[in-house]
This record gives structure tokens, sequence and C-alpha cells, in this order.
């Protein structure tokens, strides 16, 4: 019998959360950068659609990664912890990092965001 067999292998859960976290990162960044670059500059701008998809992208984020890290912290305890901090911290930054990026990108092109 293989070694395979005798012991069971364990998916690196953490891993896969961290993945998801990273990619919900880009994706929510992306939508905010495509956003900020359609806009004409000195312009006036109330980019909410924009907005509520970053935060979609975030909430899918959270709800994906927290539990498959927190689910492999508990798994893999002593080996990936580090992995599943990480993946903790970056599962809670989509939406503040991509609305940092977008105030930026505003402020570097003249575009007055309307409340």
């Amino acid at each position: 019998m293989s070694k395979m067999n005798e012991k069971s292998f364990k998916f690196p859960l953490s891993a896969v959360a961290l993945t998801i976290a990273v990619v919900g990162n880009i994706a929510a960044t992306l939508v905010s950068v495509l956003t900020m670059l359609q806009i004409p500059p000195n312009s006036d701008a109330r980019p909410m659609q924009a907005v509520g998809i970053m935060f979609l992208i975030s909430a899918a984020t959270l709800l994906l990664a927290w539990p498959l890290s927190f689910i492999g912290l508990w798994r893999e305890r002593p080996r990936r912890i580090f992995v599943a901090g990480a993946t903790l911290c970056l599962a809670l930054t989509p939406f503040f990092f991509s609305g940092w990026i977008m105030f930026l990108l505003a402020g570097m092109r003249g575009i007055y965001m309307e409340p």
C-alpha cells in the first residue's frame, strides 16, 4: 500500500483562501482604477455603481476567504499559521484599499467626487 493511501491527503485550504483574498483585492482595485480612468479629468463624478461592485467583490472575498482560512487554520495549525493570518488580514482590505486607490486617482486627475 502506498504512503498516500496510508496517510490521508489534506488539501491546503489556507493557500486557497489566500488566493481568493489576493484575487479579491486585485479585482476590486481593477474596478476602481478602470472606473476612474473612464471619467474625464477635471470633472465631477459620482461613481456609485463602481462602489457597489467593489462592495460586492469585497463581501464575496470576505465570505469565501474567512471560513476557508479558519478551517485551514484548524486543520493545518502548525504549518500554515502565517498563511491563515495573512488571509484574515487580506480578506478585510479589498473595499478599503480600492476606495483609497479611487480617491488617490481622483485627486491626481482633478476629479471632484460628489457625495
